[in-house]
């Protein structure tokens, strides 16, 4: 008896499909455009890290909207200047279970929710705008130039 393999997988399951840009897609677009924008005296970088579940408080909110409660990713946006010698200042991170959506975005002792990749903008350029955001790329520019 010969077995024949059977591809079980749906044929457009891998057919590129219209969504939401992921968030971690979202963050190394503005760190590439930070570098650009300071000439590259102070650049940002995104770093994954895999958690093993989400925050308690956050699992409710994944569970109403139909995402996943597993796993989660952490990507730390960090400033860095290598003018000062690799310094690392981390100004935020975001949550979010392997859906993308929705995430939870956690800065200066506040944490903000996004469902949908517009919310997500909204909060990043709130982050951006933010004086503590401003002083700290100032600061990291002036020394960078001395």
């Amino acid at each position: 008896m010969t077995t024949t393999e059977r591809n079980l997988w749906p044929q457009d399951l891998f057919t590129a499909v219209d969504v939401q840009r992921t968030p971690l897609a979202l963050l190394r677009e503005q760190a590439t455009l930070l570098g650009e924008q300071t000439k590259n005296l102070v650049e940002a970088k995104v770093t994954t890290s895999v958690e093993p579940s989400l925050p308690r408080n956050f699992q409710t909110l994944a569970t109403l909207i139909g995402s996943s409660t597993n796993n989660s990713f952490v990507q730390k946006f960090s400033l860095v200047s290598t003018a000062l010698g690799n310094y690392t200042y981390e100004l935020f991170r975001v949550a979010h279970p392997v859906e993308g959506y929705p995430v939870k975005v956690f800065f200066q002792d506040e944490e903000y929710v996004a469902i949908l990749e517009d919310e997500l903008i909204g909060v990043l350029k709130m982050i951006f705008a933010h004086e503590k955001t401003r002083r700290v790329i100032q600061a990291m520019i002036a020394q960078s130039q001395s």
